[in-house]
């Protein structure tokens, strides 16, 4: 199990970096990606919801 946890955490850890530091990315806003690449959102997803994510994400990070 904390093999499959690592090679996750590495894929993401991956994904960040090349967003923070990639050359084909400057730029860029607004945009979600999945594994280093650009995904749209489905209809059902707002911007809300995203706030709302996001909201939330920085809860959980203050609580670490």
């Amino acid at each position: 199990m904390s093999l499959f946890l690592t090679s996750q955490a590495g894929e993401h850890i991956n994904t960040a970096s090349h967003l923070a530091l990639g050359d084909d990315v400057e730029g860029l806003s607004g945009q979600f990606f999945d594994e280093m690449k650009t995904v749209k959102l489905s209809k059902n997803y707002s911007l809300l919801k995203a706030d709302e994510f996001y909201q939330w994400s920085k809860e959980q990070n203050r609580r670490r």
